[in-house]
């Protein structure tokens, strides 16, 4: 198809005319109803799909104003990194949808020209000023690549967390494995704590494994011969802790470094400035989404096993104490 263009290096040189704007019409738009408006992104990312076979990525709708054009232009990235372009056509039924999104023509009032960013969740506008305008319809092909979804640049993406974290792993930690009991007792007899019996860890330790590309931190498997959870308090056992430590790799696989990197942090150079990272491995629920992690990926301040605080609270990490038996020792000291 001459309208499906490949993500390469030439791109960014190519102007409007360079692209193939074949005149489309969505045949797959229901008869208009106010009540299911939101699934006119959907509509139209599965009208691109049902003519390329592809998965839509990204997809953007420029519409007109009604004094300089009467175009409506289609960019969208598709799941093989490639673009497809197009214009579709104003038809009744597809003017009635687009009131869905385009409030000034909901009301009858002159609209003007936009840039639509229809994702499958979510939508936002754009107007097209003169100077937007000249970036879309003259360096067409630069205006593409700046809006290329992460997917089609992964390992690019990919290798600059591993640039980025790498000096920073360091798996030779510390830690007084004895102080550590010594507190635990004197914090579960101060308070009345109860211990769920220690139980075998090592097919969870080795899944652990299997995942991460390193071990379980020894400190954690030692910690665990101690318990398997103590009721009442946010120490959770190895299979949470596995299960959460999955959980956060989510955001992280699906960020950028760029969107990861807290740059108005204001700790003090021992954790790094992140939001997370396969090497905080969390053994502490706060509640709200928070925790308390031994930290293998300390910055240059900071030594490795030390626990740092992170999580959906929070914009990066931050020191919470020293080591774990720091850590226990507060709680018992914790007026609170």
């Amino acid at each position: 198809m001459q309208n499906i263009c490949a993500y390469n290096d030439t791109l960014k040189t190519k102007k409007w005319h360079d692209f193939h704007f074949p005149a489309i019409e969505i045949t797959n738009l229901p008869s208009f109803s106010q009540d299911e408006s939101y699934i006119f992104s959907d509509l139209l990312h599965q009208a691109v799909k049902d003519r390329t076979g592809q998965d839509v990525l990204k997809l953007f709708l420029i519409t007109p104003d009604t004094q300089s054009s009467d175009h409506f232009y289609m960019l969208a990235y598709l799941q093989d990194e490639t673009i497809f372009t197009a214009e579709v056509i104003n038809t009744p039924l597809f003017s009635q949808w687009l009131t869905t999104i385009d409030r000034e023509r909901r009301k009858g009032v002159e609209p003007k020209s936009k840039l639509y960013d229809l994702a499958s969740n979510s939508l936002s506008s754009r107007p097209i000023s003169r100077a937007f305008a000249e970036q879309i319809f003259t360096h067409t092909g630069e205006f593409i690549d700046e809006n290329i979804p992460n997917a089609f640049k992964a390992e690019e993406l990919a290798q600059q967390k591993i640039d980025y974290i790498n000096p920073f792993i360091n798996f030779d930690s510390h830690e007084d494995f004895s102080l550590v009991k010594q507190n635990l007792t004197q914090l579960v007899e101060s308070e009345g704590l109860k211990i769920i019996e220690p139980i075998d860890n090592r097919a969870i330790y080795q899944q652990f494994k299997t995942q991460a590309g390193f071990e379980f931190p020894t400190i954690l498997k030692d910690f665990l011969t101690l318990h398997n959870g103590i009721e009442k308090t946010g120490f959770m056992n190895a299979q949470t802790i596995l299960k959460e430590w999955s959980d956060w790799q989510t955001p992280y696989q699906k960020w950028t470094q760029e969107d990861l990197l807290d740059t108005y942090s204001s700790n003090d150079g021992t954790v790094l400035p992140l939001y997370c990272t396969p090497y905080w491995i969390p053994f502490f629920d706060q509640g709200c989404g928070n925790f308390y992690a031994i930290d293998l990926a300390p910055n240059s301040k900071g030594k490795p096993g030390q626990v740092i605080s992170f999580g959906a609270d929070q914009e990066s990490g931050y020191l919470q104490a020293h080591s774990l038996a720091e850590l226990i020792a507060g709680f018992i000291h914790n007026e609170d």
